[in-house]
């Protein structure tokens, strides 16, 4: 994810563990001893984050269950999404 580093650290940090390197978020949430469902609106908010950041790069095309099936970049300003 070459945007990643883009997002606060925080949020970075958040969505390298879970979505990189697939720990489970009840696992993440009991190590920074926050409650799993405030752990879950974190996760929610940081792909939101993540997701604008290459929505101000790129058009993207989906399939109806949400995938990428393609992109084109916006106006020279994409930096290789």
């Amino acid at each position: 994810m070459p945007f990643i580093s883009a997002l606060p650290e925080e949020h970075a940090d958040l969505l390298t563990a879970i979505d990189v390197h697939g720990e489970s978020q009840k696992d993440y949430a009991n190590k920074q001893g926050v409650s799993y469902s405030t752990l879950k609106s974190r996760v929610q908010k940081s792909r939101e984050l993540l997701k604008g950041i290459y929505e101000d790069c790129c058009h993207f095309s989906v399939d109806k269950q949400g995938n990428v099936i393609d992109y084109q970049p916006k106006n020279g300003k994409c930096d290789g999404c």
